[in-house]
């Protein structure tokens, strides 16, 4: 299912914590300038989106941006009414892992990045993936009944992702801005706990503090002992 700019963009401004640049909107949003500028342009006169008095002085990549209060409910059930149109037809991703690369991200044709999402009831694991090609463990999720995982939600127009040996697809509730979706995810098979590099920690990190996830599970997450 084709992926509306309008409602891409407006996901990605009304699921932040805080007003967003334009520059930070481009970037996760992937759309080219000129795209973005006619999606914003439409959401502004919706009364959807707007920007800080006095922003108009300043150049567009730094003007901020935020979803309108009063019409808060209005924008929720407008995303939330979309979602399960796209999670039926496979298109909803939860990226975890090293997916979250920013530069991995930027240079993975037809992903777009919706909102931010967390998944209740697990938490992030590293294991041998049984191929040695992430040089330690790869992340997994595992069973905790307090745990929580963080990651992106992504909508994939081919609708595929490639799995490693030993990866499987499985569909979970995850909960965004908006509620709670059934989107894909990926995990491996087996659980044989082996600490990952830490380049390869470094990467999920960046992937978390370019989406913006909680200071504190980015905290816990460059905590974890690496092999190196």
């Amino acid at each position: 299912m084709a992926l509306d700019r309008n409602l891409l963009v407006l996901c990605v401004i009304r699921e932040a914590d805080n007003a967003l640049t334009f520059q930070t909107i481009l970037n996760r949003s992937k759309l080219q300038v000129k795209e973005l500028e006619e999606a914003m342009g439409v959401l502004a006169l919706g009364g959807k989106i707007r920007s800080f008095a006095g922003d108009e002085v300043k150049p567009l990549a730094e003007r901020r941006f935020f979803s309108v209060h009063q019409n808060r409910q209005e924008i929720d059930d407008l995303i939330a009414g979309q979602l399960p149109l796209l999670a039926g037809e496979d298109c909803l991703y939860f990226a975890y892992g090293p997916e979250l690369e920013p530069e991995l991200y930027r240079s993975s044709p037809g992903v777009h990045f919706l909102m931010r999402g967390c998944l209740k009831g697990y938490h992030l694991t590293f294991d041998d993936s049984k191929t040695g090609s992430a040089g330690g463990g790869v992340a997994n999720l595992s069973r905790s009944s307090d745990g929580e995982v963080w990651g992106a939600v992504y909508h994939m127009e081919s609708r595929q992702k490639a799995l490693a040996a030993g990866e499987v697809k499985i569909r979970i509730p995850v909960e965004g801005a908006v509620g709670t979706m059934c989107v894909e995810s990926s995990v491996f098979k087996w659980h044989s706990m082996l600490f990952p590099s830490r380049q390869y920690l470094q990467k999920m990190v960046a992937g978390g503090q370019f989406f913006g996830f909680p200071q504190k599970y980015l905290r816990q997450v460059s905590a974890m002992p690496t092999i190196d």
